[in-house]
């Protein structure tokens, strides 16, 4: 049988997101079982039919159904459930803290329940996080009211604004129109209809929490 080498590079460019590969489960049905026994960590399945191989998951991938689209390739997502006060879009959790926080201290605080300041990564994430945890220009008559803290920050060594968390460049950005203003206001906040703003990390906001 000949093995699928594009399947073999694609697992291998995002082996961070990889728990394990060939497990040894034997069909489809035992590969997702596998992956419920290793709760929370696992979020979705791999398995291969002609090859009998079962990859185990960390994340959902929003560009895996174009690449299996001619694989012989099941792909599985576990139905994801939050602990109460959290909300779930895309299988990832987020949580609201309505305490007014510095960016430091709203990154320490996500991560005492093993989670991170917000990585927005895209137009759909974006609104919704906007539409759910931030109130709408007509209810704030100043910006900074209705603010949160994402976990974006301005790399001096990258010299670009990175997720705190994953160490990424932000490839997806909403900055309101006249941002980032920098200046030494090196963090980002997210305020009226979405838009981004970067403030003084020792600003105080409310922040968003996220975690897989």
């Amino acid at each position: 049988m000949k093995r699928d080498h594009s399947f073999d590079n694609y697992l291998q460019s995002s082996a961070n997101n990889v728990i394990l590969t060939n497990v040894a489960v034997g069909g489809r049905i035992a590969c997702v079982l596998e992956c419920q026994m290793r709760l929370p960590d696992c979020v979705a399945v791999l398995h291969q039919d002609q090859e009998l191989r079962c990859i185990l998951l960390r994340r959902f991938f929003n560009d895996w159904n174009s690449y299996l689209s001619n694989k012989s390739v099941a792909y599985f997502l576990r139905k994801y459930e939050c602990s109460p006060g959290w909300r779930e879009f895309n299988n990832h959790c987020y949580f609201l803290n309505q305490t007014m926080r510095t960016w430091n201290e709203a990154k320490v605080e996500c991560q005492r329940h093993n989670a991170y300041l917000v990585e927005v990564e895209s137009s759909d994430e974006n609104t919704w996080v906007t539409s759910t945890y931030i109130k709408p220009p007509d209810q704030c008559p100043v910006s900074w009211y209705c603010s949160v803290w994402s976990g974006g920050m301005y790399s001096t060594t990258k010299q670009n604004h990175v997720w705190q968390n994953s160490e990424a460049i932000a490839s997806y950005t909403n900055w309101d129109s006249d941002q980032p203003s920098g200046g030494g206001q090196n963090c980002i906040n997210i305020w009226k209809g979405g838009k981004w703003d970067d403030a003084f990390c020792g600003a105080q906001f409310e922040f968003v929490c996220e975690k897989p």
